[in-house]
């Protein structure tokens, strides 16, 4: 299946001369640099296609820390459609101003947001304030894809939460932390292309699973005091290696009701505690088989497993692979 292109460019904005590159839709860009003056700064895009006709492109930019504070436009998108596309726009830092070149409509994103479009043609500039360093993951998919991929009636279901059944429509949603976490944590990871592309594949279909639990997933809300608690407790055990306390131990130590405080946990982040740090401690482990030269068992006991037959399991269902098949 082809992605939904007839032709795509990107001319990038940062210089006085314009340049214009092509964006080939079947051949992966590794750490491209986007053409900039050095007095502004320097950057580089990654973009990744994978087989069920999804597009990632991640963008870093890096500041001059000397340069005054400003809005600087960085690149034109433009794209003939050969079908509706829609986009979905992570922010890991800094601010992003996007104009739409027909409308001139201003779409103004910052961090822990997500941003859904549903477009029929691309056509876009994409500016970014200077005052911090930059990060964004964009992912593009075919209306038609999707409604392949999930069932037609799931596809419209996510798109009605989203707010993006209808053509030209944008939503801005806030998402909690864990949901851009776990995206670029999985684009920062290193290893063999093929290996690094198969755990990139994975990385979206749990980001997706992750997004229609938590929109279709219709619990009360949690009070200040409590999702204050709890939001705590989710950063500190994030830190934690090896195995997860108690949740008893937990309650006792944030001042909380273990009941409280595992529905409030869902409510959050849309996962049992237990589950959600399994999925987070198993995504750590993976970093690890790739970048570390720590042994299986040392990194089976980081991820909390006392046998590496019962981590090497638990790693299996997750990626459908073994950790040991990546270390050969």
């Amino acid at each position: 299946m082809k992605l939904p292109f007839q032709l795509s460019t990107i001319t990038w904005l940062c210089p006085d001369t314009k340049e214009q590159q092509p964006l080939n839709t079947v051949v992966d860009i590794h750490e491209s640099p986007i053409p900039m003056e050095p007095s502004i700064g320097v950057g580089v895009i990654d973009l990744s296609s994978f087989h069920f006709s999804i597009k990632v492109i991640h963008t870093r930019i890096f500041f001059n820390p000397q340069l005054s504070q400003k809005v600087v436009p960085i690149a034109h998108f433009q794209a003939a459609l050969t079908d509706n596309m829609l986009e979905f726009y992570f922010l890991n830092k800094g601010t992003l101003i996007i104009e739409n070149q027909q409308s001139h409509e201003k779409l103004r994103l910052g961090c822990n947001v997500l941003l859904s479009r549903n477009l029929s043609e691309v056509d876009y500039i994409c500016s970014v304030e200077t005052s911090s360093d930059f990060e964004l993951a964009s992912i593009s998919i075919s209306t038609q894809t999707l409604n392949e991929f999930l069932g037609k009636e799931l596809a419209n279901s996510l798109l009605k939460k989203l707010k993006i059944s209808s053509v030209h429509s944008n939503s801005i949603l806030n998402l909690p932390a864990h949901f851009k976490n776990l995206l670029f944590e999985g684009l920062k990871a290193q290893g063999p292309d093929k290996v690094h592309k198969i755990y990139i594949q994975s990385v979206l279909l749990e980001l997706l699973y992750q997004l229609i639990n938590y929109l279709t997933t219709k619990l009360p809300s949690v009070n200040s005091s409590n999702r204050h608690k709890v939001m705590q407790l989710h950063d500190s055990l994030i830190k934690i290696d090896g195995r997860t306390p108690s949740i008893d131990v937990m309650a006792k130590q944030n001042n909380i009701s273990a009941k409280t405080m595992t529905d409030n946990f869902r409510r959050i982040y849309g996962q049992s505690i237990r589950s959600y740090f399994i999925d987070v401690k198993l995504t750590k482990a993976h970093q690890d088989l790739v970048q570390n030269k720590m042994s299986i068992k040392e990194i089976a006991y980081k991820a909390g497993y006392s046998h590496v037959n019962n981590f090497s399991n638990a790693f299996k269902r997750k990626y459908a692979y073994t950790p040991g098949s990546i270390r050969k």
